[in-house]
């Protein structure tokens, strides 16, 4: 693809991203916190694993306009979701989490960096959309959704 085509499909994944963003605090209000962050995660996560390993062009840019769509709807849902988890000290837990971020971006973007070299893109998005499939899963086993149980196990 021309540099000029990768700039518009830029443009395009980031409007999804907010798009599934603001898709995400209404499947919020009628799924509830948990559900959201899972499926998006799931979503976001498959859809990576996907992208690079289609042969298809226009198969492959739908998949990361769908991967990004995806990908807002997580971030949307699973922030909610984890303010909530301890609600008496959801200042805290806010800061846990972007230091949680904030950690994870500097070891991804190593190890990234390392599975790119040795693997090239294909085995990069099979890693980072494997990721997203593991973080449904600590997502689905281990929160708890105050929106959809009251306060109960995360079940």
């Amino acid at each position: 693809m021309s540099t000029g085509s990768v700039s518009i499909l830029v443009l395009v994944a980031a409007l999804c991203y907010i798009c599934g963003s603001l898709t995400g605090g209404r499947l919020v209000k009628r799924f509830g916190r948990k559900p959201s962050t899972v499926l998006g995660a799931l979503g976001a996560g498959m859809f990576t694993v996907l992208y690079t390993n289609l042969f298809d062009l226009w198969s492959s840019i739908s998949v990361v306009v769908l991967a990004c769509l995806f990908a807002g709807i997580r971030l949307s849902a699973s922030t909610g979701l984890i303010l909530e988890q301890v609600p008496a000290f959801r200042g805290t837990m806010m800061s846990v989490r972007h230091a949680t971020v904030a950690l994870a971006d500097a070891l991804g973007s190593g190890i990234g960096g390392l599975v790119l070299l040795h693997f090239g893109y294909g085995g990069m998005a099979a890693v980072l959309g494997s990721m997203g499939i593991a973080a449904a899963a600590v997502f689905q086993l281990l929160a708890i959704d105050p929106t959809k149980t009251g306060m109960a196990s995360g079940s």
